[in-house]
């Protein structure tokens, strides 16, 4: 019975994730050019999986959809967000990435006021900027036009665990999981941050465990381990995020990602140190 019960929860919470979608296309579809919207899903469908190549296809579809239709708010916020998330998968600090985000992302706001992922991604893009006040206060926007919309509200737990917040994170990304069980890796890897930043590093790496790509976190990964004196798995993160980021450096890198309290830099760069970068 209980696997019964199980089984129609996470169907139930399925269709509650798939009938919002389908509304929000539907809104998007009204009056749309139809070669800007094509462009625009199979541009989406990149950005199911984070990988520097995927981005770059995303972004160009972004860039048809919006040759076909300038002021297609959608395509407009899906680049920014090509941008910020160039960004974080580079740690090169590259300001001029989340620059073009902000605009882009404004644009969005500017173009369609009640869109919530254009106020999403300028939340995302301020957040990385350091500008936390501004970023929280984009997503509450963003949630307020959208309460039941998982990805905004994992944006919103995003922004928390940068404000140093991993408790009320925590929650929000618990909720954005049950909106969509099936979600992107960002979903776990936000749980992961919050749980690290709460010193629950077990937890942490069972969040991690949990994405499709792993790989994404193993900066993560390695602090958690180290945390728990498991150098010797810390150290096989090291080893595999080195070969793809030969020129990573902790400090520069920790100078760049925004966390709004010392406490909550101290204790990422602490496991970062202690695993071996």
């Amino acid at each position: 019975m209980d696997l019964v019960k199980d089984r129609r929860t996470v169907a139930r919470r399925i269709a509650l994730s798939v009938s919002s979608e389908i509304e929000r296309h539907e809104a998007l579809r009204e009056d749309l050019n139809p070669v800007a919207y094509h462009r625009y899903l199979v541009g989406r469908r990149h950005l199911a999986r984070l990988t520097l190549p995927n981005l770059r296809r995303a972004r160009k579809e972004m860039k048809a959809a919006l040759s076909a239709s300038p002021d297609f708010a959608p395509a407009l916020s899906s680049m920014a967000r090509t941008y910020s998330k160039e960004w974080l998968l580079t740690a090169r600090g590259d300001i001029e990435l989340l620059q073009t985000a902000e605009t882009l992302a404004k644009q969005a706001t500017e173009t369609r006021p009640d869109f919530a992922d254009g106020y999403r991604e300028f939340g995302v893009a301020k957040l990385l900027q350091g500008a936390f006040d501004e970023s929280a206060e984009a997503m509450e926007v963003a949630e307020s036009l959208a309460p039941h919309y998982a990805d905004v509200i994992a944006d919103y737990a995003d922004t928390l665990v940068h404000c140093s917040l991993p408790a009320m994170a925590l929650r929000k990304i618990e909720r954005a999981i049950e909106l969509n069980p099936l979600g992107p890796d960002t979903y776990f890897w936000t749980a992961a941050g919050a749980n690290y930043a709460l010193g629950e590093f077990e937890a942490s790496l069972d969040y991690i465990g949990q994405m499709a790509d792993p790989s994404l976190a193993d900066r993560l990964s390695a602090a958690s381990w180290a945390m728990l004196d498991r150098q010797d798995k810390a150290r096989v993160f090291v080893r595999r995020f080195r070969e793809g980021n030969p020129d990573f450096d902790v400090d520069k890198w920790l100078s760049a990602v925004p966390s709004k309290e010392q406490w909550h830099k101290d204790l990422y760069r602490e496991g970062l140190k202690k695993a071996g970068f």
